[in-house]
Order: C-alpha cells, then structure tokens, then sequence
C-alpha cells in the first residue's frame, strides 16, 4: 500500500501537490508567517494550561554560516542562487578523502555556531516561561548518534543553550516514548524539554507524548518551517479535539545568506585537512578581512 500511494502521488504535477497542500491547509486554519509578532494575538492569550510547541532547526536557530551540503536539507535554497559554486568547492575538497561526507557534516553540525532565527525569539520564550506558559521544542532529529555526534538530543539541547534558550523549565521528566518503535527499535524521545520525533509524524509523536505525560493541554499553539509537519499537528490535534493554532513559519528564508567564496573556501579546505570548522569570524581573520 505504501509503494502504490507513492506511485500515485508521484503522477501528481508538483504545483498540484502544492495547491493540495494549500487547500487542506486553509481548511485546517495554518497560517503562514514570517516572524513570531505575527502570532502575538494567539501568544498573547496563552497560560498556564497552554502548550506552545516550536521546532528547532530554521524556526528557532540556524547555522551561522549556512551550508547547502548536496545530501543535507537546504531551507535556504533559493538564497543559495549566486552560489552555484558551491557544490563543486564540496566535491574538490572532499573527493579524494578516505573519509565520508557525513563525517564531516557532522563536524560542522557539531561545531558550527548556532544563532536565533529572530533576535526578539529568546525574549519571547521567556516571556511565555514566566507567565507559567508551557514551552517545548518538537525537532525530527533522530535519537541516537550521528556520527562524530554521541548524542543528537544532548547536541540539540546544547545549540540551544547556546543562543540562551532552555525549553528544560517545563516540569515534565525525560522519557522515551516507548508506544511508538521503529523496526530497529528506536523510539522517539522527551529530552530536557525537547520532543524528538525521529521518523515519526510530530503529530502523532505530540499525542503520544499527552498520553505519556499524563497532561493535556487546554489548546496549542505549534510553529514549524515545513508545512507537511504543520499539517501532521494540526490534524492529530483536531483528530484528539485539541484547539490548536498553527503556523508555518517561513522566518527563516528571509535571512540574507550571501556566502563569501573566500573564507567558505578556506573553511572547507581546514574542515578537510583537520577534521574541525573555522568559525568565520576566525576564517575572514585568518584571511585578514
């Protein structure tokens, strides 16, 4: 059944699919927006009994300098025009080098500098902490390793941390959700006040994560940067007769990401010869810009 639903969905024309998705979106109330001051009218409201739910990666932080790896997402994607040299600088760089691409991915994961997508955001989710608000974090990232990263949940809340947000004030306790198992027998994660999803549909990973908890909020307010997840939460919620809210946040493509060929060049030139990232403050120095 799988097979034949990919087969059939694979006949659609793409801007179909699109318009689909836009029409189920309308029907399911999704808004699209592009900064947080935009949903100031739900937040504003929110209390105790609320949870608000914020994914991580292009909705609350992105890498500093903002990599389009030829296997990696690439949110930024129409930003990266006027980079077309990009992914020959990645093959020149790693072609001939014993070890994987997704090594060295995950250094650049590991050691990129993370920053906010929103310089207000910080602000406002502590603002929503201390109103007593429930504030967590619902990420797809796998629970296990990645790489030269032991542990995805301890990076992510690390990142995090980092820009000075901490979802761990929530008064909920560290659980693997234990219903739901993949066929090697992963689970999704409740880690310090971040939800990982892994494979799972956040939708149902969010109700299974009710269950868990033994709490149910009065409504939530979810933001996510792809509007499939949007649609996953907004259905599971309306499905468990939950009021919800929910934004497709698109915040994020409106970041300039003009990369300069210079210091990404030597950035990727030491990640391949040393195995650890040049923060490009350090690049552009060593450069003498």
């Amino acid at each position: 059944m799988r097979i034949l639903m990919v087969t059939v969905f694979a006949l659609i024309p793409h801007a179909q699919l699109l318009s689909m998705a836009g029409t189920l979106a309308q029907s399911l109330r999704i808004q699209q927006i592009h900064s947080f001051n935009q949903a100031m009218d739900d937040l504003s409201l929110a209390d105790k009994d609320t949870l608000v739910v914020i994914d991580v990666d292009y909705t609350t932080i992105v890498p500093d300098t903002m990599l389009c790896w030829g296997n990696d997402r690439c949110v930024h994607r129409n930003n990266h025009r006027g980079h077309e040299w990009l992914p020959e600088l990645i093959d020149e760089c790693f072609a001939n080098k014993n070890t994987s691409l997704l090594r060295y991915q995950s250094i650049w994961h590991a050691q990129e500098k993370p920053v906010l997508v929103e310089p207000g955001l910080l602000e406002l989710i502590l603002s929503l902490q201390k109103r007593e608000v429930k504030v967590v974090a619902l990420t797809a990232i796998p629970t296990g390793s990645y790489e030269t990263i032991p542990s995805l949940p301890i990076w992510r809340y690390t990142m995090l941390q980092r820009c000075g947000i901490d979802f761990n004030l929530i008064s909920i306790g560290d659980f693997f959700l234990n219903t739901m198992k993949t066929e090697d027998g992963t689970m999704p994660l409740f880690y310090k006040g971040i939800l990982c999803s892994g494979s799972f549909s956040k939708g149902k990973v969010l109700s299974a994560f009710f269950q868990h908890a033994k709490w149910t909020p009065n409504n939530v307010i979810a933001f996510d940067d792809t509007l499939n997840q949007v649609l996953a939460i907004a259905r599971e919620m309306r499905h468990t007769k939950i009021p919800c809210s929910s934004y497709e946040y698109l915040g994020a493509y409106d970041l300039p990401n003009i990369l300069d060929k210079e210091v990404v060049t030597l950035q990727l030139k030491h990640l391949a010869e040393h195995h650890e990232w040049l923060q490009k403050d350090k690049a552009r120095a060593l450069l003498g810009k």
